[in-house]
């Protein structure tokens, strides 16, 4: 979802500003699309690790909302158990710009649950 000073341009045929949509630090590659709502920019689950509950977790798998990002309205997922150090989150509806690195955070209603680091979204 990144795009500053990416100065990527002279494309024939492009004119909508390009995103990075994924970076492959082990060939070095950066892989950008063009366009905001790009189908590669949108991941409909993630994986979070280093998860704080605020009380113990509800049973898993359960269904609450997530946000991803400040102000972002909640979206409706299920949190699943991915290994011991890990919870994998499936959305109702595709993401946009889910990024390693950020967190993720986990609401009932208007009670916050706890949240996690995104290490993965696909």
């Amino acid at each position: 979802g990144q795009r500053q000073g990416l100065g990527i341009g002279g494309i024939p045929g492009y004119t909508l500003p390009w995103y990075v949509a994924e970076k492959q630090q082990q060939d070095n590659r950066l892989i950008v699309v063009p366009g905001h709502d790009h189908p590669r920019l949108f991941s409909q689950h993630l994986h979070a690790t280093e998860t704080h509950w605020i009380n113990p977790p509800p049973p898993m798998p359960f269904t609450c909302q997530a946000k991803i990002r400040y102000r972002q309205p909640p979206q409706a997922c299920t949190v699943t158990q991915h290994d011991t150090h890990t919870v994998r989150v499936h959305f109702e509806q595709p993401q946009r710009a889910v990024t390693s690195g950020q967190s993720v955070v986990f609401y009932r209603h208007r009670e916050c649950l706890g949240g996690g680091i995104i290490t993965y979204a696909k």
